[in-house]
């Protein structure tokens, strides 16, 4: 799931959720280094 959001701390886009940490950490990587303010998220 991939969505634009407005809170918390500013625009962003969301992606998520993640059963595992590691895969929710590769994608923010990825997305930031593509220039993208992202967040991911997992499910603990």
């Amino acid at each position: 799931l991939v969505s634009q959001r407005d809170a918390p701390r500013g625009k962003h886009v969301a992606v998520g959720p993640f059963n595992k940490r590691g895969e929710a950490e590769r994608w923010s990587n990825r997305l930031r280094s593509a220039g993208w303010d992202a967040r991911v998220y997992f499910s603990r």
